[in-house]
């Protein structure tokens, strides 16, 4: 299989994705690992807010400085995305997380099958802050910084 190829072409800034975890590649087996969400079906969630990406890094995480394959972007407006969750919630309350999964890794596919590598989450003012790779293989790591630990100010 060939790699994909790899720019910043129509994204002028740098892509972040926060974690509390350190690792060497991004996966769908592990995304959405922080509160055990079935999002993470969905593909891997970034952003180019560095301030949103640290809010995923808990106590002294890690922030991930991202390259994203140059492939066509499905945008797509944040009540979609409520709507999406609300449905998720539903089918994980009735049958279960990984049936919610499942549910979101349908859609993915069925984005990928359309020749879509991100969905973007427009909000109202046209921003699109949240966005989802499709397909983990479409990223590369440029680098890791170790969030700091909060200080502790004794009383």
């Amino acid at each position: 299989m060939s790699q994909p190829q790899l720019s910043v072409a129509n994204m002028p800034q740098s892509i972040y994705h926060g974690s509390g975890r350190f690792f060497e590649e991004f996966t769908l087996a592990s995304a959405g690992q922080k509160g055990r969400s079935s999002n993470g079906g969905l593909g891997i969630w970034v952003t180019p807010d560095i301030d949103i990406a640290s809010t995923f890094t808990e106590d002294e995480g890690f922030i991930y400085e991202l390259l994203i394959a140059d492939k066509p972007v499905k945008k797509v407006p944040l009540q979609w995305l409520m709507k999406t969750h609300d449905e998720a919630r539903d089918i994980e309350d009735n049958q279960g997380l990984e049936a919610a999964i499942r549910f979101y890794d349908r859609i993915r596919v069925a984005l990928i099958d359309k020749g879509f590598g991100q969905l973007w989450i427009v909000e109202s003012d046209g921003s699109a802050s949240t966005r989802v790779v499709l397909d983990p293989d479409d990223i590369e790591v440029l680098s890791v910084s170790r969030m700091p630990k909060p200080l502790e100010f004794k009383q």
